[in-house]
């Protein structure tokens, strides 16, 4: 190897040192650290200039130029030409730069200033780091090299295969492969996109974890959390703190959710709050389970379905609750008014159609039709109509609720029973009623006296505001009804049976009884009523299984 030295003018305070050609494999032994992990070598500069002391003072430095490499410990350093100062044990290095960290960490910059003793590379300009699954980009980073920790403070973006994420702030973790990333922070992917203030991230899992209000939005949903995580592999979503997703019709919260995109299977625990917001439907429940794509809710633990009216709200509570999309079918006939008969009309024309008949041919040509299955242990309020049974079925197509197994209702002092009823509504309000195979119409006068009608088929109508107006009868119709004086006293009771029976109703109660084609019945005074008359055979006065109020079923 060949020296030249140049020497300056007398009284020169520096000495100026170069070395002409190629430097390969330069130790910089003389560096003042006694820590051997912190020493810098020198690999290779197609010319190096050293600048010696003046002073004890002065700082040793050494300018390196071309192909400039450098180690310390595992780390290589790599630029156009760099600055090293060997009593401080520091590196500015320009153009070029590349650090390379035990062959798992490459960084590149246009600047970069390393401090030795420290191990902190501060880099910028166009700075890149890659762990070979990622790549975060930003003006300005600070690495520690002891931790492995890289943070910037003024923006920047990581890469990680099809997800893009962004913010002002951000600290990666290598050995972890943890990036947290901190105001202002975007997350976009395929499959969805993410905002948030604080959010952390790992590169290798591909999980995000929420710790701050966060709002996901996946293309089908909005996600509202500040708790949980998100499976961006997987897209699959755990969320906790009372989370809330929300689509273009309907919402859910609950104290936590389970959530996959890719099957569309969410479920909620606790306290779960589903509402269907155009048709104004809200179950509330312990547990649920929703198949997006299906656009299906099933609700266990004790769930209540609220249905929401103008005047009159409807709460059902039941053992289970499911909802699902009615298929496109034959829609029966709209609910249309009835007027009370015309008493001197003949029987057949004052008989309403069988509400169970489909006398309209048009098909359902909407999607956003539902139904509602309940089952076990029924029970339904609203301050005009109250309801038990075992099972009940309710679709959005002829808004009907149909009621199976030991079916009874009750509207005011009326008890309402059948094998199967069927109640339908009509602008939210109830409409008609079908009380299909052993009928029976029970009202109470007294505390141990009723009316009662009962036959095969018994159909009735309600005024606006779900108040009865009139039944019909039909089918081995029998009463025992009971007359009353002005004062409310007992002045008889009339045992009869008729083909078919109309009866009227006023402010919820029964007020007369029009007995039509082949009657037959006695009337009789109250203490000559025979015992076995007193109560029809099928006779149930229920009113233990009635709701009293919303509160009940909420229990």
């Amino acid at each position: 190897m060949t020296r030249a030295m140049h020497m300056g003018c007398g009284g020169m305070l520096w000495v100026l040192l170069c070395w002409a050609g190629s430097v390969a494999a330069q130790d910089t032994t003389s560096v003042p650290s006694t820590d051997s992990t912190k020493i810098i070598h020198l690999i290779n500069a197609d010319e190096l200039m050293g600048i010696q002391p003046g002073g004890k003072d002065s700082a040793q430095l050494q300018k390196l130029t071309g192909h400039v490499r450098l180690i310390q410990g595992q780390t290589v350093f790599s630029c156009d030409s760099a600055l090293q100062d060997l009593t401080h044990n520091t590196i500015d290095a320009y153009g070029h730069i590349h650090i390379n960290q035990a062959d798992t960490i490459n960084t590149f910059s246009d600047y970069l200033h390393y401090e030795g003793d420290t191990k902190i590379a501060t880099l910028r300009r166009n700075v890149r780091m890659t762990d070979g699954t990622m790549v975060l980009t930003t003006d300005v980073l600070v690495y520690d090299m002891n931790t492995h920790i890289g943070s910037y403070l003024d923006g920047g973006k990581l890469v990680n295969q099809s997800t893009v994420l962004t913010s002002e702030r951000g600290y990666y973790y290598a050995d972890t492969k943890d990036v947290y990333f901190k105001s202002q922070v975007q997350l976009h992917d395929p499959e969805y996109t993410l905002a948030t203030d604080t959010l952390l991230y790992n590169t290798n899992s591909r999980i995000a974890n929420f710790v701050a209000p966060t709002t996901i939005n996946t293309g089908n949903s909005i996600i509202h959390t500040r708790c949980g995580y998100y499976n961006t592999i997987e897209n699959y979503a755990h969320l906790c703190d009372r989370s809330t997703i929300i689509d273009s019709a309907q919402w859910i919260t609950a104290d936590s959710m389970n959530y996959s995109k890719t099957t569309g299977i969410g479920e909620a625990y606790g306290n779960v709050n589903w509402t269907d917001t155009a048709r104004k439907m809200t179950i509330l429940a312990g547990y649920a389970i929703s198949h997006q794509q299906e656009n299906t809710i099933l609700a266990t633990r004790q769930p209540l379905l609220i249905i929401a009216r103008q005047k009159d709200t409807l709460y059902l509570a039941s053992d289970t609750l499911y909802s699902a999309p009615l298929p496109p079918a034959v829609r029966p006939a709209d609910s249309t008014a009835h007027t009370p008969p015309d008493l001197t009309a003949s029987d057949s024309s004052v008989l309403p159609r069988p509400i169970d008949s489909l006398a309209s041919t048009s098909t359902d040509d909407t999607a956003t039709r539902r139904y509602v299955i309940a089952y076990h242990q029924v029970r339904l309020f609203s301050d005009s109509l109250q309801g038990a049974s075992d099972s009940l079925f309710y679709s959005d197509r002829d808004s009907a609720f149909h009621f199976y197994t030991s079916p009874v209702l009750w509207t005011g002092s009326t008890q309402l029973t059948g094998d199967t009823i069927v109640l339908f509504t009509h602008d939210q309000q109830a409409d008609r009623i079908l009380l299909d195979q052993h009928a029976m119409i029970i009202n109470q006068i007294a505390p141990t006296t009723y009316n009662q009608i009962k036959g095969t088929q018994i159909t009735g109508y309600f005024k606006t505001g779900n108040e009865l107006e009139w039944m019909s009868v039909r089918g081995n119709a029998e009463s025992m009804y009971y007359a009353q004086d002005d004062a409310g006293a007992l002045v008889g009771g009339n045992h009869a049976t008729s083909a078919n029976i109309h009866l009227y109703f006023r402010e919820g109660k029964l007020d007369k009884v029009v007995f039509l084609k082949d009657v037959d019945g006695d009337f009789m005074q109250p203490t000559k009523i025979p015992e076995e008359n007193q109560q029809l055979r099928g006779f149930r006065w229920e009113d233990d299984r009635r709701p009293k109020s919303e509160a009940e079923l909420m229990q």
